[in-house]
Formats: structure tokens, C-alpha cells, sequence
């Protein structure tokens, strides 16, 4: 007895996770279901992070410890501790932290979010924030966890750490959807150029050609791009004074200091390049050459 054609089955109403599906495997017709296709093409086939930094191995301010504010690039913690070097986050206060990162272009719909987790103690949840509103999720155990959430205006995204809690982060993606596909790491350069968000200039230098034109502003070409004009301020003191440089003529061999106010602002040039100014005073009538800061800056472009 011939089977019935295509157009002669009844329409299907809806898709499960356990609905079959004919497959041949090469050796045969067999049935699979559905979930098991989604799963396989998941690890095929992997949806944009939206998150940066997402294994948190950038960490350009280049502290262990972190327990308030910017942490590892583009992760904020609050009421809540850091180990950056073992990607533990702890919480020894009464209240509850939380772990997040900004999403600058605050998308909407259906996301979801996997977090990989070395180990966990206490109450740890998923945690996100919808415009200002801020919301909480599912419990989040050792292992894989995936959770599927919506948003009108998603702001922030991380997780929610109970008083007396603690977990080892391994990874985490965030995702358009409601199916959770594969895990990519990323390229560390790569992604280190996405960090736009915060820099830290080491004792940075430019010619400067004439001390009568450029005895009150000195600019320095940082070459570095950043989402925004950032703040700027001395994050270490090599030696000498606080907001103090280091002027070497070349003409003469003379080498002074000059005591700069910490007077820093900047602006972003035709090339999307960070451009620093220091508008104090200090160089002598007459001279030029090279100026070299004896201060690492750091320049702050992050969204607070």
C-alpha cells in the first residue's frame, strides 16, 4: 500500500523539542528529534556575542583585586568582590551585589544569555537591567546554564550575588533569540581593541617644535581609538612630582623639569584617534625638542 503524498498529510499546528524527524545517517533512515537537530546546530553554528570581554581576560587597569566600580574591562562590580586572577566573585556583605556589563546600544526583544561556571556557593541568579528597572532570573548552578528573558531597553546584563555567596566564572554570552548556540572564544587582540572603553597611556611623548608657540598647550597623539572623549588623570608617578614632565632640548642637551597643573583635556581627530592636551605652563622661551611625562595617564570612556 503506496504512503501518503506531501500534500496529502495533515498540517503540523506547532514544533516541540520532542517532535521526530526523519534523518539518514548513511546507513539508513532514522528518526531524531527535534531538540537533537537545534542542539546540533548550535554547536555548528554560533549567534553573535553581544558581550565584550566575555571570558574576562582583559584586564587593562591591572588590579587582582577589585570590589567597587570598573573591574576586568567592561564589567562594573557593586557590593561584591573580584579576584581577577582566579575570576571569582565573592560577596562577604549583608546586602546583595551584582556583576554587570553595560550594553551601550540597549537592544530589545527575546535574548539569551549562557554563563559557564567553574563552581558556585550560596545564591547566585541572573540578573539584568530593563531601561532602569533592575530584574533578576534563574538560580545559576555549576556548570552550563542557559536563561531566556525579554527587554524593552536591555541596559545591563550579569548576575546577582546573594550575601555570603560566591562563584568562578569561566565564560559568558548574550544573545538575540531564544535558542542558546555555541560558545566562541575570542581573539584576545580582537577583542582587546574592542575595549574602547578604557586605556592607559605609559609615559607618553610628541616633538615639540617650538617652545614660543607650544609653551601652553602640549598635545599628544595617542593613537588610540575610543567610543567617546574620555576623562583623563595620572594613574601612576614614575618619579619626580605630581603632574610634572620631563622637557629635553635637543639643540642644547638641557634637561629640566617644569611643574604642569593637571590640566588635562582631550578631543578625538579626523581619524577617530584620542588626542590629549595639557594646557598648563612650563617650557622655556626658546627651546624645543622632546617632552616625555614621567606619569602613566589613563583615559576613561567608559558609560557610568
Amino acid at each position: 500500500m503506496a504512503g501518503k503524498q506531501v500534500t496529502e498529510l495533515d498540517a503540523l499546528p506547532s514544533f516541540t523539542d520532542n517532535s521526530l524527524l526523519p534523518v539518514h545517517n548513511g546507513a539508513g533512515l532514522k528518526k531524531g528529534l527535534l531538540s537533537q537537530l537545534a542542539n546540533y546546530l548550535g554547536k555548528k553554528f554560533s549567534n553573535p556575542n553581544l558581550l565584550i570581554n566575555p571570558n574576562f581576560e582583559i584586564n587593562q587597569r591591572g588590579s587582582t583585586t577589585y570590589t567597587t566600580g570598573y573591574t576586568v574591562d567592561r564589567w562594573k562590580v557593586a557590593g561584591a568582590t573580584l579576584n581577577a586572577k582566579t575570576k571569582t566573585l565573592s560577596n562577604p556583605n549583608s546586602a546583595g551585589g551584582a556583576f554587570l556589563q553595560s550594553l551601550e546600544n540597549k537592544p530589545t526583544g527575546t535574548f539569551t544569555v549562557t554563563l559557564n561556571v567553574a563552581s558556585v556557593t550560596g545564591t547566585v541568579k541572573f540578573s539584568w537591567k530593563d531601561g532602569s528597572t533592575y530584574k533578576t532570573g534563574a538560580v545559576i548552578s555549576k556548570g552550563l546554564n542557559t536563561y531566556t528573558f525579554t527587554a524593552s531597553s536591555l541596559t545591563w546584563v550579569g548576575i546577582d550575588v546573594a550575601s555570603g555567596a560566591s562563584i568562578q566564572l569561566d565564560y559568558m554570552k548574550l544573545e538575540q533569540g531564544s535558542v542558546a548556540t555555541h560558545f566562541v572564544t575570542p581573539n584576545k587582540a580582537e577583542e582587546l581593541a574592542k575595549c574602547q572603553y578604557y586605556t592607559v597611556v605609559f609615559e607618553p611623548w610628541r616633538t615639540i617644535l617650538n617652545a614660543n608657540t607650544d609653551s601652553s598647550v602640549i598635545n599628544i597623539d595617542t593613537r588610540c581609538k575610543m567610543r567617546t572623549k574620555p576623562t583623563i588623570s595620572y594613574i601612576t608617578l614614575n618619579s619626580g612630582t605630581a603632574n610634572q614632565f620631563n622637557f629635553v632640548s635637543i639643540i642644547s642637551s638641557k634637561v629640566f623639569y617644569a611643574l604642569k597643573t593637571n590640566n588635562w583635556t582631550s578631543f578625538i581627530d579626523s581619524k577617530n584617534e584620542v588626542v590629549v592636551v595639557n594646557t598648563g605652563s612650563g617650557i622655556s622661551s626658546g627651546d624645543y625638542g622632546q617632552v616625555t611625562f614621567d606619569n602613566n595617564l589613563m583615559l576613561d570612556a567608559e558609560i557610568y
